[in-house]
């Protein structure tokens, strides 16, 4: 959020709560601390700020605390996200390809180690689990 956006909606804010504008080297110093904020959620930050009782005690704070709660909302900044290849893998996979057979799943052997002999030698179980396919990497990498 830029410093002339920040300003107006200190504005807005202060005819609303009916306050004086705060100084210039307050409203400076909290541009500072909110210029990372995404001028998108002003509107939402607005409205929401509108339905407190009483102008806030820490604008700042309060602009930082509704910006995450939008963007955890909207699913912004979520880097766990999966893509949707790994949910429908069978929209994503070509239909002429040799190992998965246009599924996006292929059986994957594995040696799973579940304990050690007398020996000290391992012993495994032999199972075999979906893998996506390489086919689908087009799509989350767009190659």
């Amino acid at each position: 959020m830029d410093a002339g956006t920040f300003k107006a909606a200190i504005y807005e804010l202060s005819l609303y709560f009916e306050r004086r504008l705060p100084g210039d080297e307050t409203v400076r110093q909290w541009c500072n601390e909110v210029q990372s904020i995404p001028a998108g959620h002003v509107p939402v930050i607005l409205s929401e700020v509108k339905k407190l009782e009483t102008w806030p005690r820490n604008l700042p704070a309060v602009f930082w605390r509704l910006s995450s709660q939008i963007a955890e909302m909207n699913g912004e900044n979520n880097r766990y996200a999966l893509h949707p290849r790994r949910l429908h893998p069978k929209r994503y996979a070509k239909a002429n390809c040799q190992k998965c057979h246009g599924e996006g799943l292929h059986p994957w052997p594995m040696d799973w180690p579940v304990r050690r002999d007398a020996d000290g030698k391992m012993i495994t179980r032999k199972f075999t689990p979906k893998a996506l396919c390489e086919c689908t990497d087009y799509a989350e990498y767009g190659f």
